[in-house]
């Protein structure tokens, strides 16, 4: 099963850097001039920051899930070991900074048992707000063009945003035959639907901040008319999902690229598409990185107010 996994998500990379390839040289001389002005640099830092604030909001929503799993843990802790763990996740395998968020987490007196547990449950909360921002963007950016009655749209936002979640916590209070056959009673313990809605709520959080990272880039730096905000959530989240079954590829670096190049041409052309989700990709490796620092600041300030207690 491993290897089928391996071979799927390979073959993945292999067609997307096959689809941007073939798409840049096609549309090359299209390709859109980016010139930095105050403007435009103030709306990279701006999606910069939006981009972090998401991240922030992954780590914080983590953090829930561990105390509510029991565990002695902060908020700001749980950042700071997502923040600097995350950064490895460029290294090829896309497995490390998964390895490396157990490793901190223990280093920092954390139960690896509770930490695993908190990253299953994540991982499943993770994918039922990717599907619930991609079904919402479609129920709302789509409204006008796939259905009628605004009520209509109104009803299929509201069904999108919650029956992945709802779906989720019947599996998890049902404790299907798998849960027994896999894990140990007490290895999947439920930290209460409180914790759960705001564990979702993060991740639901996170993903529209992406999606606004991309439609400021769009109007900032591209000078386009319009950011088709709810078109960049659902390409987002959309790409997230594909990139989440190619695991060979780092940051899901091509795959999420190609599906994000196809998904934002529906509203652009393919040359904006293009550049767009090139300048993005860009804004991410960066935000990336001040998330890092920031981890390591809030880590090395933690460290001195142990000190001095």
């Amino acid at each position: 099963m491993k290897s089928l996994t391996k071979y799927v998500g390979w073959t993945a990379l292999v067609l997307a850097l096959i689809y941007v390839g073939l798409e840049l040289s096609k549309h090359f001389e299209n390709l859109p001039t980016v010139e930095l002005t105050v403007y435009s640099a103030g709306a990279i830092c701006l999606a910069i920051l939006t981009y972090s604030t998401a991240m922030f909001s992954w780590g914080i929503g983590w953090g829930v899930l561990l105390i509510g799993l029991g565990e002695s843990s902060s908020l700001l802790k749980a950042f700071s070991i997502i923040g600097v763990s995350q950064i490895t996740k460029y290294v090829p395998g896309n497995v490390v900074h998964h390895i490396g968020r157990v490793a901190l987490a223990k280093r920092d007196g954390l139960s690896a048992t509770r930490v695993l547990s908190s990253m299953l449950l994540e991982l499943a909360w993770m994918l039922a707000a990717a599907v619930s921002c991609a079904a919402l963007a479609l129920a709302l950016g789509g409204r006008e063009v796939l259905l009628e009655q605004s009520y209509l749209g109104g009803m299929a936002a509201v069904s999108a945003l919650f029956a992945p979640g709802l779906l989720i916590l019947i599996l998890h209070f049902q404790r299907p035959r798998f849960f027994f056959d896999h894990f140990p009673e007490n290895y999947l313990v439920s930290p209460g639907m409180t914790v759960f809605a705001l564990n979702y709520g993060t991740q639901i959080v996170s993903f529209l901040l992406h999606g606004a990272a991309i439609s400021v880039l769009a109007i900032g730096v591209l000078n386009l008319e319009s950011g088709n905000y709810w078109l960049s959530v659902g390409v987002f989240s959309f790409s997230w999902l594909v990139g989440f079954v190619a695991p060979g590829a780092p940051a899901g670096l091509g795959v999420r690229d190609a599906v994000m190049i196809a998904g934002l041409s529906l509203a652009y052309s393919t040359g904006d598409a293009i550049m767009l989700a090139a300048i993005h990709r860009i804004v991410s490796v960066v935000g990336d990185v001040v998330v890092f620092v920031s981890a390591l600041l809030v880590r090395r300030i933690s460290c001195v107010e142990r000190g001095q207690a």
